[in-house]
């Protein structure tokens, strides 16, 4: 396994400093990339908070730090899921890509959940997809959560619609475990950056759907439409962004029953879930032709 040291810390504060934005809290962490079975990149980085003070563990493995137990987020494992890669998603008409925008994002989050005590993993640490096709990238963003044993999945995008005029935040979950930490983030990512909401979706989307813990996207902003796609390609959203998706998820780990409950899947979603990313669309797509 190849693997490159990357410090999420310095990363948040070249991009603080581009911004020219003073008093940062600065976090460390490590994300590790691996191209191992179908080329999967991961990020992994370890807890952390403003008095942590990182060690390396064993030699070859990854920095490790310390974090106050009574950090809000302490012992909470937190997967971000930058979503698409490889400019596979949506694009502007000026040519930004929700692949970049939606990867700075999550960059920008990892060092803030980390001072708050968190675990932070990201799916990908490169601007490529996880692996060579749509199957490989999605099954290995939900098997990389698994392995991780993730409190909680947050697949980060931003959208798309043939309307111009369309605008707003969206966030999709597919169970009940899962509905109140979508909640949590819409509201929040509205209090955060100002986006009108559209409302929470209940969708079957891959990496929402067969996660084993709860799991939700959040489609930011519309790269359709011209004005919106400026503010929400710009650092200042993106940080913007990174910030409400932090304070949603503090609100829903202080109010959750059981923030760490497994998502009971229904009977029709562990049937899609046993196929192929490629094959259950195709089933899904059937299903709803038969119900209508």
């Amino acid at each position: 396994m190849a693997i490159v040291l990357l410090t999420l810390a310095v990363v948040a504060a070249n991009r603080a400093a581009a911004r020219r934005a003073a008093g940062a809290a600065t976090a460390t962490g490590t994300a590790t990339h691996a191209a191992a079975g179908a080329g999967a990149a991961t990020a992994s980085s370890g807890a952390t908070a403003a008095a942590a003070s990182a060690s390396p563990s064993q030699p070859g493995g990854a920095a490790t730090a310390t974090a106050s137990p009574s950090q809000p987020l302490d012992g909470r494992v937190i997967v971000l899921d930058p979503g698409h890669g490889s400019h596979s998603g949506a694009s502007s008409s000026a040519g930004q890509w929700e692949d970049d925008n939606v990867f700075a994002i999550a960059q920008d989050a990892a060092p803030l959940l980390m001072a708050l005590g968190a675990t932070v993993h990201l799916t990908r640490t490169t601007s490529a997809i996880l692996g060579s096709a749509d199957d490989t990238d999605l099954s290995t963003r939900v098997s990389e959560a698994a392995a991780w044993h993730a409190d909680v999945f947050v697949s980060i995008h931003q959208n798309w619609s043939t309307a111009s005029s369309s605008q707003g935040v969206e966030t999709f979950y597919a169970t009940p475990q899962s509905q109140t930490l979508a909640s949590d983030l819409e509201q929040a990512m509205v209090a955060g950056t100002g986006l009108q909401s559209d409302g929470l979706g209940h969708r079957v989307f891959w990496v929402v759907s067969c996660n084993p813990m709860p799991a939700v996207l959040i489609e930011g902003g519309f790269l359709s439409n011209p004005a919106e796609a400026d503010e929400i390609s710009s650092p200042a959203f993106q940080q913007k962004e990174a910030q409400a998706i932090t304070a949603g998820l503090q609100t829903y780990f202080a109010n959750s029953a059981d923030p760490t409950g497994a998502q009971a899947l229904p009977q029709r979603l562990q049937t899609m879930c046993a196929m192929s990313p490629s094959q259950a669309a195709g089933w899904v797509r059937e299903q709803y032709r038969h119900r209508h």
